[in-house]
């Protein structure tokens, strides 16, 4: 069997696979002084030695230098077995992935390549029952392999310093490095073949923990999730998925596939569902939420999620209630969405930051979602709003203002024109409005997205 530890640089894969208790070493070039602690394997063409509980090892590889002493610390080994599903009593080699690149596979081509490693890995498991490797396999691995994905949390990279370089040979940004250690908690990751031996362990708590683990304990810490999120193949619980994707469709519709250069205000942006789709269309968005519960829920999607860390870095959050400042203090947007909370704001305790300078028209709009939409209005021509029937049509404290149609008369007597009400999904219909006409009108089969069974 062989066993691949992966994960981006630093991460601490050779540790790890020390940690493993290999009983063997493939050093290739070890220094003279190495050789003279270890007992060399013999009838292997390569330099292999025995390994010890507490010794250390130094291997020398023929470009750049190595990495330092490893030292040998078998007191945790029936655990990091468990981790990489090893069984307790089985023979293990290590191979050092500077050395295996460094003098096996050092100027051969790809397939040259495939045949060495494939010749190597059959000389060592004649001799030992698990062959692990601290490298991304180069062919499909089989059946009875395994990869172990090692990741760490964002914030921890974050402080790292990262260089340009690691040991001279690969170019290494601190956007690469960053992106590399999130993509190695994902379900698909692209170096594993859909292998089914998959194993992804998350740094946490000064200790390694299976992926899954960490991430249904964080999700139960933050409470109830109103979006629906996939982090690192676990959902978040008690959201309603399939509504959620239909009603994102039948807004994103209402955009260009490409907001590269464009400016969006998502207002009651919860964990950021929407607000993520439109950075991975290249806007730049700003979001405004007042529970700081669910922004750490942002931040957990942000860091375990499958959007990439270049699209929630275009997502910046406010945390605060939208009717207690004016919004145009945030700047010009090309659009602003209202997520389906017009209702909860026109209810809203807070002091609202402005009043009206003449009597309010509509049966039930208050000065609170006044002021929110008349700031709207000034700091952007285009707003959308999705509603929620059922909050209007429930039996019990039923809200009118839910109804799309109370919210364009609420919207065409603060000012907006062209205000359209849109088709939406199921029971969520869209209301469009614009401080001045359209040089264009949305194409209504656009938007006009059937309901889904939910």
């Amino acid at each position: 069997m062989i066993v691949y530890v992966v994960g981006t640089h630093g991460v601490g894969k050779t540790t790890f696979s020390c940690k493993l208790g290999p009983e063997a070493e493939v050093c290739f070039r070890a220094p003279a002084a190495v050789e003279r602690v270890y007992e060399e394997v013999p009838d292997l063409p390569w330099v292999t030695v025995r390994v010890r509980e507490g010794q250390t090892v130094q291997p020398e590889i023929r470009f750049g230098t190595a990495h330092g002493l490893l030292r040998h610390d078998f007191g945790e080994r029936d655990l990091y077995r468990r981790l990489a599903d090893i069984p307790h009593n089985a023979s293990v080699v290590r191979v050092s992935a500077d050395a295996l690149h460094g003098a096996l596979l050092n100027g051969l081509s790809k397939n040259e390549s495939a045949e060495a490693m494939q010749a190597f890995n059959d000389r060592l498991e004649s001799r030992f029952d698990v062959v692990v490797h601290e490298t991304y396999p180069k062919f499909p691995p089989r059946e009875q392999d395994r990869v172990v994905a090692l990741a760490v949390p964002l914030s921890e990279v974050r402080r790292r310093q990262i260089t340009q370089q690691w040991n001279g040979r690969i170019d290494l940004g601190r956007a690469h490095y960053i992106e590399a250690a999130r993509m190695s908690a994902q379900p698909q990751h692209p170096y594993c073949y859909g292998t089914k031996s998959f194993s992804r362990l998350w740094w946490s708590s000064e200790k390694w923990r299976p992926v899954e683990e960490v991430v249904a304990d964080q999700m139960k810490l933050l409470g109830n999730w109103y979006h629906p999120h996939v982090l690192a193949g676990v959902y978040s619980p008690d959201a309603a998925v399939n509504s959620y994707d239909g009603r994102w469709r039948a807004l994103g519709a209402l955009f260009d596939d490409d907001l590269s250069g464009t400016r969006l205000l998502d207002i009651g942006a919860n964990s950021g569902f929407n607000a993520l789709r439109f950075a991975q269309r290249g806007a730049t968005v700003v979001a405004v939420e007042p529970a700081a519960r669910v922004i750490e829920q942002f931040r957990l999607v942000a860091e375990m999620g499958s959007f990439p860390i270049s699209v929630s870095d275009r997502v910046q959050y406010k945390n605060c209630a939208v009717e207690t400042f004016d919004v145009g203090e945030l700047g010009r947007f090309d659009t602003v969405v209202m997520s389906a909370c017009h209702y909860y704001i026109n209810r809203s305790l807070n002091e609202p930051f402005k009043y009206p300078d003449k009597p309010i028209a509509v049966r039930g709009l208050r000065t609170t979602l006044w002021s929110v939409l008349d700031s709207i209005r000034r700091c952007s021509n285009r707003l959308l709003i999705p509603t929620n029937r059922a909050h209007a049509d429930r039996e019990k404290d039923p809200y009118p203002d839910a109804e799309p149609e109370w919210i364009k008369l609420a919207l065409e007597s603060v000012g907006y024109h062209s205000v359209t009400i849109r088709a939406g999904y199921a029971h969520t219909p869209i209301v469009e409005a614009f401080t001045t006409k359209p040089a264009f009108e949305t194409p209504a089969e656009q938007c006009a997205i059937q309901p889904e069974t939910v």
